[in-house]
């Protein structure tokens, strides 16, 4: 049974002597060639005295031709969506005659509506309160994309697109939600021992002051790569069929993805300094993106692990053995029980070792192999929870010291989360805690990315706006190839008929 994660939320409100918002969208107007069956979708984004310069924009495609008369206008749909392209799904400035198109041949082929049937909804979006998806362009065009949701993604969320040239990002409703951190006494597989100290999973409160985004996948070694303009990373699971999209590995906190700065230092620019040569600096570079562009902290990690659970695996399970073979567990993570070998062998395939990305269950969120696969270092030191009261800890950053050794010893350890393809199944919990000292590289440890919304305690009006609907009949070939899910999910009857959305 699934428990709840949330106890509580610090509601906050934000007064200000008049409303801000983003530019309104207006003058949404839609047509279709009918030659080449293309549909635009034309409008302006205009910005006066209260508002903002910049949104991002999305575009809803609806029709009001549905199975069920009275449902009046309804979605397609985001996976009929995927070949919208041009001013949409993307951060624009205020301007008029902005203009998006989209290709029915593609994503809806065989279909026919009335006149009348179909229209655009064109959609602003505050820049400190985005959309569910984020899409960053690690090629170093600093290009960013949002969505809506994952049918919006094109080719879908299976693509390797998200795997290799760009890095997929999901918002994580984090903002002031008050949480247990940690295990409960009695969950199975709990870590009770002593050796860096009591009390390594207590359980406490923590409240996170900001939403943020977290890498649906862990970096891949195609991506690794790209980071490090062409130089390969010196991962263990090399195999030529399937490198690329395996996760990368045998790195190290120190050496690839952070400089060894303070971790718990109040100034972000401090807490978050990273060399421009290292992985997380060259993202930075590539993407444009500031230092809030970082690993996550334990906190972060932990609470978009659990994806509103407060149960020792994601998907609301507890372990079943702590010995052997979990079947709860087997079908969310590659760990020691789901994988042929664990023995590292370059030219293994992805039946021993790490597996592709994204290969098992994901949580609530999205998010997948967040336990399994490959341990995720976090930004913290690594140490006890024993100095966690009854208080809640409002954005935690770890101790100042990591056991005995502070954090720029080379000695000192920094928290990997969620276990790897190695782990026994009680180090694949939502709770469970591991180290790994800031030098060591390890064929079981890599990394996830995350970046914090810091300024999404400011309200800002979003605008919508529909167009008018389709003057014309929308029609689409029947013999155009479809999108990886097709059609399926949107039957259409001949022309003139109504039409099935699920």
């Amino acid at each position: 049974m699934r428990n709840v994660l949330m106890i509580g939320c610090v509601a906050m409100s934000c007064v200000a002597a008049s409303a801000v918002s983003v530019p309104s969208v207006s003058n949404v107007s839609v047509s279709q060639n009918p030659d080449t069956r293309v549909v635009s979708i034309e409008y302006d984004l205009v910005k006066d005295v209260d508002s903002v310069s910049e949104a991002i924009v999305t575009i809803d495609l609806q029709t009001n031709a549905t199975a069920n008369a009275d449902e009046g206008w309804v979605s397609i749909g985001g996976r009929h969506c995927r070949s919208l392209a041009g001013d949409v799904n993307r951060m624009l400035s205020d301007g008029t005659n902005r203009k998006a198109v989209w290709i029915p041949d593609f994503d809806l082929p065989g279909v026919s509506l009335d006149a009348g049937c179909f229209r655009a909804v064109v959609k602003a979006w505050p820049t400190n309160s985005p959309p569910d998806y984020w899409a960053i362009d690690l090629s170093g065009g600093k290009c960013h994309f949002y969505y809506p949701d994952s049918d919006c993604l094109p080719e879908g969320i299976d693509s390797d697109k998200w795997r290799m040239e760009q890095m997929l990002m999901r918002r994580i409703p984090a903002r002031n939600v008050v949480w247990n951190m940690g295990s409960p006494e009695s969950e199975l597989g709990r870590d009770t021992s002593t050796t860096y100290g009591a009390n390594m999973e207590k359980q406490h409160k923590v409240k996170l002051t900001h939403d943020y985004y977290m890498g649906v996948f862990e970096v891949t070694q195609y991506q690794m790569e790209v980071a490090r303009a062409g130089s390969p990373n010196a991962s263990k699971f090399t195999n030529s069929l399937h490198w690329a999209t395996r996760p990368a590995e045998y790195t190290n906190f120190a050496d690839r993805y952070h400089e060894n700065t303070d971790p718990t230092s109040s100034d972000p620019s401090v807490r978050h300094n990273c060399e421009s040569w290292k992985v997380t600096g060259t993202m930075r570079n590539r993407s444009g993106l500031n230092y809030y562009f970082d690993l996550p902290t334990e906190a972060q990690w932990e609470f978009a692990c659990r994806a509103g659970c407060t149960n020792a695996l994601y998907d609301g399970n507890e372990l079943l053995s702590v010995t052997g073979e979990d079947a709860n567990l087997s079908k969310l993570a590659r760990y020691k029980y789901t994988v042929e070998s664990t023995t590292v062998d370059y030219g293994c395939s992805t039946n021993s070792g790490t597996a592709r990305v994204g290969t098992y269950e994901p949580n609530d969120w999205g998010l997948y192999d967040m336990l399994g696969n490959v341990a995720e270092m976090c930004l913290d030191c690594y140490g006890s929870y024993t100095n966690f009261t009854d208080e809640i800890s409002v954005d935690p950053l770890g101790p100042k010291f990591c056991e005995t050794a502070p954090h720029n010893n080379p000695t000192s350890h920094r928290v990997i989360r969620g276990g790897s393809f190695s782990s026994a199944a009680v180090g694949c919990r939502t709770s469970s805690r591991s180290r790994e000292q800031i030098w060591t590289s390890s064929s079981s440890t890599g990394a996830r990315m995350c970046y914090t919304l810091v300024n999404d305690d400011v309200v800002i009006e979003g605008s919508l706006s529909e167009s008018v609907p389709l003057a014309t009949p929308l029609v689409s070939s029947a013999g155009a190839p479809s999108t990886a899910e097709g059609s399926s999910t949107l039957r259409c009857v001949p022309y003139g008929g109504r039409v099935t959305v699920r």
